[in-house]
């Protein structure tokens, strides 16, 4: 049996805590590596994740026997959010950068406050 989901209990926490921790390891590690080949392979690296994660999700959807156009169009801000972001990955430019960003930290912060667990 599943756990039930406790508003700010340890997982929750640990999940908000994560959400500022990552962006900020990424960030020493881009630093690191500010150009070259490196960071080449680490945006197709992201790529591949943010991509592989929206497929696998259709796969899981479809096992399932829930895969319609409601459930697999992406228009949640978040979904729009990974569109960007792989856009910006793919062709860095202003515009998707900064749709990105602000899509995702919005949105973000939202959900980890009010998570839908129904």
């Amino acid at each position: 049996m599943a756990a039930s989901f406790e508003h700010f209990g340890p997982a929750h926490l640990t999940a908000i805590a994560l959400t500022f921790v990552a962006p900020l390891a990424l960030c020493a590690v881009g630093h690191l590596y500010k150009s070259g080949i490196t960071t080449t392979i680490i945006r197709w690296l992201f790529v591949s994740l943010l991509v592989g994660d929206e497929v696998l999700k259709l796969i899981l959807l479809q096992r399932d026997g829930e895969l319609t156009v409601k459930t697999a169009a992406p228009m949640h801000l978040c979904s729009w959010a990974v569109v960007t972001a792989v856009i910006t990955l793919i062709y860095p430019n202003q515009l998707t950068y900064e749709l990105c960003y602000f899509w995702a930290l919005g949105e973000t912060l939202q959900a980890l406050m009010t998570p839908d667990v129904s």
